[in-house]
């Protein structure tokens, strides 16, 4: 099983495009998802966390 070293999330205001690279460059997953479907796959400290690197990253 591939570990999952990077995660690309495409956002828009209803559906996501997920895509998921292992350390290798290797494609893991890509899948489309809702806003609902979205929010179980990731720990809320880890998209807060995400968000604020955003924020100070502009």
């Amino acid at each position: 099983m591939n570990n999952i070293s990077i995660v690309g999330i495409d956002l828009a205001k209803h559906v996501f495009q997920l895509h998921a690279i292992d350390d290798k460059g290797h494609k893991v997953f890509s899948k489309k998802v809702t806003r609902d479907q979205l929010r179980p796959l990731f720990p809320s400290d880890m998209l807060l966390a995400a968000t604020q690197r955003m924020l100070v990253d502009k």
